[in-house]
């Protein structure tokens, strides 16, 4: 019983920060809407009342559309709880307890870095200069290897710094945001040399696999540009835990 009641509290921790990390990543961008002024409708602007903040909840009471003018809210603000929501009690399920809170700080930050980039291509450095940190406190913890962390971010920095001085060498334009190499910078101090780069690689065949799947659909054409740090928090999960 006291194992359902942890789970059902790190549901609801997880349901929640999910909704607020959603929030902030579309204010973000927006330097004159903080983050602690009260939420309001993004539609008509009016101020939301509690029942509208419950996370999961409210979205589907509503029908997944706005309360006060019948807009229809995107998918992503439920994604981002659910995901959450159902990440927490499996981390904490599987991992170590120790490595489970380091895991859970890490899938919070990088879904923030997924939703910036998906909305809007950008990525948020202090958020990132966070990651970093607690990525070398977990190696410092975990392992006690403070050099092994440093050759992580260097050489995922590095990475990417170099390809994209190569590509701007030949077609004289950026290949890569400049948030990319920042954040893949953050996550080998978390994972370490060889799995940032592994993380890379795994990143580019899921985001190529994407683009040629919008391309054959017509939504995109072979000029758009990736969000980069999309693929690199999806990749990067997967591999921190092989």
């Amino acid at each position: 019983m006291n194992r359902f009641f942890l789970f059902l509290l790190l549901f609801l921790l997880g349901s929640s920060l999910g909704s607020f990390l959603h929030a902030y990543a579309l204010r973000i961008v927006n330097a004159r809407e903080s983050i602690l002024n009260p939420s309001k409708c993004r539609f008509c602007k009016k101020k939301l009342t509690s029942a509208e903040l419950i996370p999961i909840i409210s979205w589907l009471l509503q029908g997944g559309r706005s309360k006060c003018c019948n807009k229809k809210l995107a998918w992503s603000y439920l994604l981002a709880e659910l995901f959450l929501a159902i990440a927490y009690p499996l981390i904490f399920c599987f991992l170590p307890i120790e490595i489970a809170i380091y895991f859970s700080v890490l899938i919070s930050l990088l879904l923030f870095s997924f939703l910036t980039d998906a909305y809007f291509q950008v990525l948020h450095l202090p958020m990132i200069f966070l990651m970093g940190c607690v990525g070398v406190l977990f190696n410092l913890s975990e392992i006690h290897d403070f050099y092994f962390s440093l050759l992580g971010g260097l050489v995922g920095f590095i990475l990417l710094w170099g390809i994209n001085k190569v590509y701007v060498l030949f077609r004289k334009k950026e290949g890569f945001g400049g948030g990319d190499k920042y954040l893949l910078g953050a996550i080998g101090l978390w994972v370490g040399p060889m799995k940032v780069i592994a993380i890379f690689f795994v990143a580019s065949w899921v985001g190529s696999i994407y683009a040629f799947f919008m391309i054959w659909q017509k939504r995109a054409s072979l000029k758009a540009a990736l969000p980069l740090g999309v693929f690199l928090s999806i990749a990067t999960p997967i591999i921190f835990l092989i």
